[in-house]
Protein backbone atom coordinates (compact mmCIF):
# COMPACT_ATOMS: atom_id res chain seq x y z
CA UNK A 1 0.00 0.00 0.00
CA UNK A 2 1.78 3.27 -0.90
CA UNK A 3 2.32 6.10 1.62
CA UNK A 4 3.06 9.52 1.53
CA UNK A 5 6.94 10.56 2.99
CA UNK A 6 7.19 10.57 6.10
CA UNK A 7 7.54 13.88 8.20
CA UNK A 8 9.78 14.50 10.87
CA UNK A 9 8.49 17.64 12.91
CA UNK A 10 11.24 19.60 14.91
CA UNK A 11 11.62 20.62 18.15
CA UNK A 12 9.27 17.44 19.12
CA UNK A 13 12.03 16.10 21.96
CA UNK A 14 14.12 13.05 22.73
CA UNK A 15 12.54 11.10 20.13
CA UNK A 16 11.52 13.13 17.04
CA UNK A 17 7.56 12.68 16.22
CA UNK A 18 6.79 11.79 12.65
CA UNK A 19 3.42 12.66 10.43
CA UNK A 20 2.34 9.14 8.40
CA UNK A 21 0.02 10.16 5.90
CA UNK A 22 -1.90 6.90 4.23
CA UNK A 23 -2.75 7.72 0.60
CA UNK A 24 -4.96 4.93 0.83
CA UNK A 25 -8.06 7.27 2.55
CA UNK A 26 -7.42 9.85 -0.31
CA UNK A 27 -8.99 8.06 -3.26
CA UNK A 28 -11.82 5.36 -4.07
CA UNK A 29 -10.69 2.69 -1.21
CA UNK A 30 -12.11 5.53 1.19
CA UNK A 31 -15.15 3.34 1.58
CA UNK A 32 -13.56 -0.10 1.81
CA UNK A 33 -14.87 -2.21 4.71
CA UNK A 34 -11.55 -3.63 6.36
CA UNK A 35 -11.41 -6.94 8.67
CA UNK A 36 -11.05 -6.07 12.08
CA UNK A 37 -7.19 -6.52 13.37
CA UNK A 38 -5.98 -5.05 9.57
CA UNK A 39 -4.69 -2.03 10.93
CA UNK A 40 -3.62 -2.89 15.11
CA UNK A 41 -0.96 -5.91 15.65
CA UNK A 42 -2.04 -5.88 19.30
CA UNK A 43 -6.46 -6.15 19.24
CA UNK A 44 -9.07 -6.59 17.41
CA UNK A 45 -12.61 -5.63 17.50
CA UNK A 46 -14.41 -7.60 19.99
CA UNK A 47 -11.40 -7.97 21.69
CA UNK A 48 -11.34 -7.04 25.41
CA UNK A 49 -9.89 -3.46 26.25
CA UNK A 50 -6.12 -3.90 28.24
CA UNK A 51 -7.34 -2.66 31.88
CA UNK A 52 -4.79 0.03 33.61
CA UNK A 53 -5.38 2.18 36.65
CA UNK A 54 -3.05 5.00 38.14
CA UNK A 55 -3.33 7.75 35.14
CA UNK A 56 -3.41 10.92 36.44
CA UNK A 57 -5.70 13.60 34.54
CA UNK A 58 -5.88 17.07 34.60
CA UNK A 59 -8.53 17.22 37.09
CA UNK A 60 -6.38 16.25 40.23
CA UNK A 61 -6.66 12.64 40.01
CA UNK A 62 -5.68 9.39 39.38
CA UNK A 63 -7.96 6.94 37.31
CA UNK A 64 -8.51 3.55 36.38
CA UNK A 65 -10.56 1.97 33.03
CA UNK A 66 -13.18 0.58 35.57
CA UNK A 67 -14.23 3.53 36.77
CA UNK A 68 -15.98 4.30 33.00
CA UNK A 69 -16.96 0.82 32.01
CA UNK A 70 -20.86 -0.79 33.22
CA UNK A 71 -22.83 2.18 30.86
CA UNK A 72 -22.99 3.67 27.84
CA UNK A 73 -19.70 3.91 25.37
CA UNK A 74 -16.04 5.46 26.02
CA UNK A 75 -13.73 6.86 23.38
CA UNK A 76 -10.31 6.88 24.59
CA UNK A 77 -8.43 9.12 22.37
CA UNK A 78 -4.52 8.57 22.10
CA UNK A 79 -2.41 12.26 21.75
CA UNK A 80 -0.14 14.19 21.90
CA UNK A 81 0.42 18.54 21.89
CA UNK A 82 2.83 18.67 19.04
CA UNK A 83 1.47 16.67 16.61
CA UNK A 84 -0.24 18.88 14.01
CA UNK A 85 -3.03 15.95 13.11
CA UNK A 86 -3.81 15.45 16.73
CA UNK A 87 -3.89 19.26 17.53
CA UNK A 88 -5.98 19.60 14.22
CA UNK A 89 -8.29 17.30 15.75
CA UNK A 90 -9.01 18.80 19.25
CA UNK A 91 -12.06 21.19 18.26
CA UNK A 92 -13.47 18.13 16.35
CA UNK A 93 -13.20 15.84 19.61
CA UNK A 94 -14.25 18.60 22.11
CA UNK A 95 -17.35 18.83 19.53
CA UNK A 96 -18.01 14.64 19.98
CA UNK A 97 -17.58 14.84 23.53
CA UNK A 98 -20.62 17.80 24.25
CA UNK A 99 -22.80 16.42 21.61
CA UNK A 100 -22.82 12.97 22.78
CA UNK A 101 -22.22 13.51 26.56
CA UNK A 102 -25.46 12.71 26.63
CA UNK A 103 -26.31 9.69 25.31
CA UNK A 104 -23.72 8.37 27.51
CA UNK A 105 -21.10 8.46 25.62
CA UNK A 106 -17.22 9.34 27.71
CA UNK A 107 -14.43 11.22 25.89
CA UNK A 108 -11.21 10.24 27.51
CA UNK A 109 -8.29 11.78 26.37
CA UNK A 110 -4.67 10.06 26.72
CA UNK A 111 -1.61 12.00 26.74
CA UNK A 112 1.52 10.22 25.34
CA UNK A 113 3.83 13.10 24.49
CA UNK A 114 7.43 13.50 25.40
CA UNK A 115 7.76 16.86 25.29
CA UNK A 116 7.54 19.59 28.44
CA UNK A 117 3.98 20.71 27.14
CA UNK A 118 2.84 17.74 27.65
CA UNK A 119 3.83 17.15 30.99
CA UNK A 120 0.73 17.40 33.63
CA UNK A 121 1.09 21.08 34.96
CA UNK A 122 1.26 22.37 31.53
CA UNK A 123 -1.40 19.75 30.76
CA UNK A 124 -3.62 21.53 32.87
CA UNK A 125 -2.93 25.19 31.67
CA UNK A 126 -3.76 23.91 28.50
CA UNK A 127 -6.79 22.77 28.98
CA UNK A 128 -8.19 25.69 30.68
CA UNK A 129 -6.80 28.37 28.41
CA UNK A 130 -8.62 26.19 25.24
CA UNK A 131 -11.67 25.75 27.18
CA UNK A 132 -11.65 21.92 26.64
CA UNK A 133 -14.33 19.95 29.35
CA UNK A 134 -12.94 16.13 28.16
CA UNK A 135 -11.00 14.50 30.67
CA UNK A 136 -7.50 14.51 30.03
CA UNK A 137 -4.98 11.74 31.30
CA UNK A 138 -0.97 11.29 31.16
CA UNK A 139 0.37 8.08 30.14
CA UNK A 140 3.93 9.25 30.64
CA UNK A 141 5.37 5.98 29.98
CA UNK A 142 3.15 5.20 27.30
CA UNK A 143 2.72 1.29 28.43
CA UNK A 144 -1.22 1.85 28.05
CA UNK A 145 -0.57 3.10 24.74
CA UNK A 146 1.68 0.19 23.68
CA UNK A 147 -0.88 -2.35 25.32
CA UNK A 148 -3.74 -1.06 23.34
CA UNK A 149 -1.01 -1.45 20.34
CA UNK A 150 -1.69 2.21 19.64
CA UNK A 151 0.99 3.58 16.85
CA UNK A 152 0.02 7.21 16.04
CA UNK A 153 -1.19 10.35 17.38
CA UNK A 154 -4.70 10.93 17.44
CA UNK A 155 -5.37 7.13 17.67
CA UNK A 156 -9.11 6.51 19.02
CA UNK A 157 -10.50 2.96 20.82
CA UNK A 158 -14.37 2.89 21.75
CA UNK A 159 -15.47 0.89 24.20
CA UNK A 160 -18.43 -0.83 24.70
CA UNK A 161 -20.19 -1.32 28.40
CA UNK A 162 -18.35 -4.22 29.02
CA UNK A 163 -15.34 -2.75 27.83
CA UNK A 164 -15.02 -4.52 24.75
CA UNK A 165 -13.42 -2.72 21.45
CA UNK A 166 -16.26 -1.64 19.12
CA UNK A 167 -14.76 0.61 17.10
CA UNK A 168 -10.63 1.69 16.23
CA UNK A 169 -9.36 3.71 13.94
CA UNK A 170 -8.80 7.28 13.15
CA UNK A 171 -11.28 10.10 13.77
CA UNK A 172 -12.52 11.63 10.42
CA UNK A 173 -11.15 11.63 6.71
CA UNK A 174 -9.30 15.61 8.04
CA UNK A 175 -6.64 14.19 10.33
CA UNK A 176 -3.82 13.95 8.23
CA UNK A 177 -5.14 17.10 7.38
CA UNK A 178 -6.05 19.06 10.87
CA UNK A 179 -8.65 21.08 9.86
CA UNK A 180 -8.12 21.96 6.64
CA UNK A 181 -11.30 21.33 4.83
CA UNK A 182 -15.33 19.76 5.90
CA UNK A 183 -15.19 16.46 7.21
CA UNK A 184 -16.86 13.72 4.39
CA UNK A 185 -16.06 10.68 6.29
CA UNK A 186 -16.78 10.98 9.96
CA UNK A 187 -15.95 7.57 10.71
CA UNK A 188 -16.37 7.75 14.57
CA UNK A 189 -19.06 9.68 14.67
CA UNK A 190 -20.83 7.04 12.33
CA UNK A 191 -19.65 4.27 14.72
CA UNK A 192 -20.87 5.97 17.76
CA UNK A 193 -24.61 6.62 15.84
CA UNK A 194 -24.55 2.88 14.79
CA UNK A 195 -23.62 1.73 18.35
CA UNK A 196 -26.18 3.73 20.04
CA UNK A 197 -29.46 2.40 17.74
CA UNK A 198 -27.65 -0.84 18.92
CA UNK A 199 -25.97 -1.84 15.82
CA UNK A 200 -22.84 -2.84 14.78
CA UNK A 201 -20.76 -0.01 12.90
CA UNK A 202 -20.43 -0.21 9.16
CA UNK A 203 -16.66 0.00 9.27
CA UNK A 204 -15.58 -1.05 12.80
CA UNK A 205 -11.92 -0.35 11.78
CA UNK A 206 -10.12 2.31 10.09
CA UNK A 207 -6.70 3.02 9.32
CA UNK A 208 -4.51 5.05 11.92
CA UNK A 209 -3.24 8.17 10.92
CA UNK A 210 -0.80 10.96 12.35
CA UNK A 211 1.89 11.35 14.38
CA UNK A 212 4.66 8.23 15.54
CA UNK A 213 4.04 7.87 18.86
CA UNK A 214 7.89 7.85 19.84
CA UNK A 215 8.39 4.51 22.02
CA UNK A 216 10.76 3.76 23.56
CA UNK A 217 12.83 0.77 23.13
CA UNK A 218 12.35 -2.51 25.17
CA UNK A 219 14.98 -3.60 26.78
Amino acid sequence: MPVAPVVRQPGAGAMSWRVVLWVVLLGASVSEVVQAGRFNRVLSVGDPAPRWKGLPGTDGRNHSLEEFLGCGFTVLVFSCTVCPCALGCERRIEQIHRQYASRGVQVVVINVGDTPSDELPRLRQRMRREGFTFLCLRDATRRVARAYGATVTPQVFVLDAQGRIAYMGTIDDQVWKGDGGPVKHPWLRQALDALLQGKKPRLAETRPLGCEIPYEQEP
